[in-house]
């Protein structure tokens, strides 16, 4: 503190190397530290939006088996139906809606055959495919014989 009132620093006197970094060192770091948040910032994105595709996937598939169980469990045909648009799709029973719409998100579309399950277990057999973000494409088959669902990678 008393080279302060003096109006001379430590550094000008030549006592030991001077502590601080310049203007241009911590330009630097900040540059490299932005670059380094951008590119983590863009595969969190990334991450996210393969979280939700196969979040999304799950619960298709999920549905398809739900369909085949309660058409056995109430002796009743189940149907899952995928909307013309292709952005939502339904199950119903006897022909009639049972529950509401599952609507998919805005980057993933869905397209396929109206599937029938039946009281034995059994189905019309059909395949949807789910397309989504960055040329992601899965496709889910339903065997007509046992009614089961199988997804793959397209």
């Amino acid at each position: 503190m008393r080279y302060l009132f003096r109006g001379r620093s430590h550094c000008e006197k030549g006592h030991g190397p001077c502590s601080g970094f310049t203007l241009l060192e911590l330009l630097l770091v900040l540059f490299i530290a932005g670059i380094a948040i951008s590119i983590v910032a863009v595969s969190v994105t990334r991450v996210y939006e393969k979280t939700v595709f196969k979040e999304e996937i799950k619960r298709l598939y999920t549905s398809l088996r739900q369909a085949r169980d309660m058409a056995v469990l109430q002796r009743a045909v189940f149907a899952f139906s995928v909307d013309a648009g292709g952005g939502s799709y339904r199950l119903e029973k006897d022909g009639e809606a049972y529950g509401s719409p599952n609507v998919m998100p805005p980057d993933v579309r869905i397209k396929g055959d109206r599937i029938m399950f039946f009281p034995k277990g059994n189905s019309t057999g059909g395949s949807i495919e789910i397309d989504g973000p960055h040329e992601r494409k899965y496709l889910i088959e339903v065997e007509a014989v046992t009614g089961r669902a199988k997804v793959r990678r397209l």
